[in-house]
């Protein structure tokens, strides 16, 4: 990814490759208010200052939906084992039918 110059305005095209997203992403983070829009040219061109592809970038990267699913398994997994109790019934050890 090139670098964010927090003075200049990007086309959303050019906002969605330097945060790889798409068009599309972009422009529903427009309307769910997560960007804002530096001004709007016409009908159809919409402008996004750097500072604010800098701050989305940056709230992305650090929210815990950016952990990815191994880091999240992984503590999924750890607080199952947690609620594990010591001892098990026989019959789910042993493969009996339930009582």
């Amino acid at each position: 990814m090139s670098p964010i110059e927090d003075d200049r305005e990007y086309t959303l095209p050019e906002a969605a490759e330097l945060l790889g997203l798409t068009y599309a992403g972009v422009r529903s983070a427009i309307r769910d208010k997560r960007i804002t829009p530096a001004r709007k040219i016409g009908k159809r061109l919409t402008l996004v200052r750097g500072s604010e592809i800098r701050r989305f970038r940056t709230a992305r990267e650090s929210s815990p939906q950016a952990q990815g699913w191994v880091t999240r398994r992984a503590d999924a997994d750890a607080d199952a084992a947690a609620d594990i109790p010591p001892e098990l019934p026989a019959w789910l050890t042993e493969g009996e039918d339930r009582p």
